[in-house]
């Protein structure tokens, strides 16, 4: 008899929730022997009469002993995910362990690393065989949903027209932000992840780039809308100052909120994977995702094929969106100013082809002298899956950092106006 299954019967006849099954992903395949037709007859029990049976009746039905002690429901599900677990994984663990005894330690990493992956897919993402036929009430039901909406499936940008172009940051996607070096990528990413935090929604924001002190000057500056560089500088003057801290003293509360975390803590991409779990975001910001380290001394292409390989599995995975900014780069890597031609080209972000080719959505950022004086970014639409094929995939945002102004342009032409100055 198994003797846990036993004791989660018990616990669920005692407790009358089903929902800490769900919760830890408990199904009849983690259960042993006779166990597995009592909880299947317990679960069908409640489905089909809408209350729960004795545990004299499931003694009687099922012919097992429940025991008397009962462990609560939460409690028992964990014993239970964590023995399902540990035979999950002991076959990988043990080809690891032969890795080792062999002298190749990156071998037996990777392939740990790989087995935690495939499990948190596994167990948190639940796809299955699709009928068209019969899941036309299901299309309806999204379709309707995306009405109430306007159109945006996922997580709402501070910019309608990237909405309209990528339905917002969807559930489940990679979305990939590529730039030249000290063009704005990171206030991108902060901005987003500011705008999020309004929406109410938790947020998850790691830098690969800087300490997490410095993402947060930036983050006070966009959300309470003070100049950057005196708030860096220590020299917001006593109005703003006194503002400024009363503001920030009463947001303590609130259903928003932004979760910080730098490479001391997150590493690789099974480290942000294991964030997310832990701390649950609706979604993820990581700035400087080419910087993730790799198991083994590999070549740098064959380094980014596995972070970028990495990232779309624990997307998808995780069931969150996950925007990440990379690097833009040139043939010659001179990383000057483009003369002529596309100011930007998907084919030109740096240190893989990956970068392009796995995510479901990449958006590039540009910047000139021009746009530069008339406090301007330029965005590139450079990739998107469900591309309709009728959008404009170039458009321009104002990039005010001293008065903190961010809203789409109103769609002058940049190089006309940069004219109009001199």
């Amino acid at each position: 008899m198994d003797n846990l299954g036993t004791r989660l019967i018990a616990s669920l006849l005692e407790s009358k929730d089903l929902s800490a099954l769900s919760e830890y992903k408990i199904t009849k395949l983690d259960l042993i022997g006779d166990t597995v037709s009592a909880y299947e007859w317990t679960v069908d029990f409640v489905k089909t009469n809408g209350e729960w049976p004795t545990r004299k009746i499931v003694e009687e039905n099922c012919s097992i002993t429940l025991p008397d002690d009962i462990d609560p429901i939460g409690y028992i599900c964990d014993l239970i995910r964590k023995r399902s677990l540990g035979k999950t994984l002991e076959g990988d663990l043990r080809r690891a362990a032969d890795f080792l005894e062999s002298r190749n330690p990156d071998k037996a990493l990777q392939l740990i690393s790989d087995a935690s992956i495939k499990h948190r897919k596994k167990s948190i993402t639940k796809s299955k065989v699709v009928s068209f036929r019969d899941s036309g009430p299901e299309r309806i039901k999204t379709y309707n949903l995306l009405k109430t909406k306007s159109g945006y499936e996922g997580v709402e940008t501070p910019w309608t027209l990237l909405d309209t172009a990528v339905q917002g940051w969807v559930n489940g996607t990679l979305n990939v932000i590529t730039a030249m070096q000290n063009t704005g990528k990171t206030w991108f990413l902060a901005i987003c992840a500011n705008h999020a935090m309004s929406l109410g929604k938790r947020v998850g924001f790691i830098t690969l780039e800087m300490t997490t002190s410095r993402i947060a000057k930036r983050l006070d500056s966009i959300k309470y809308k003070i100049p950057f560089r005196n708030l860096r500088d220590g020299d917001l003057g006593d109005a703003t100052e006194k503002a400024w801290k009363r503001r920030v003293e009463r947001d303590t509360k609130g259903d928003g909120d932004i979760l910080l975390a730098d490479k001391q803590i997150v590493r690789t991409v099974d480290d942000a994977t294991a964030f997310v779990l832990e701390y649950r975001p609706d979604i993820l910001f990581i700035d400087g995702g080419y910087r993730f380290q790799v198991p083994g001394s590999r070549g740098s292409w064959e380094q980014q094929l596995e972070i970028v390989r990495a990232l779309q599995v624990s997307s998808e995975a995780t069931n969150i969106p996950w925007i990440v900014s990379t690097q833009q780069g040139d043939a010659s890597e001179t990383g000057r100013e483009k003369k002529r031609g596309k100011n930007m080209r998907a084919w030109n972000v740096r240190y893989g082809k990956e970068w392009i080719i796995d995510p479901d959505t990449v958006i590039g950022l540009y910047s000139n002298e021009d746009l530069r004086i008339i406090k301007e970014l330029e965005i590139h639409i450079l990739k998107m899956r469900d591309n309709a094929g009728d959008f404009d995939s170039t458009f321009n945002i104002k990039w005010d950092t001293t008065a903190m102004d961010f809203v789409e342009s109103k769609g002058e032409d940049s190089d006309a106006e940069a004219a109009a100055i001199f």
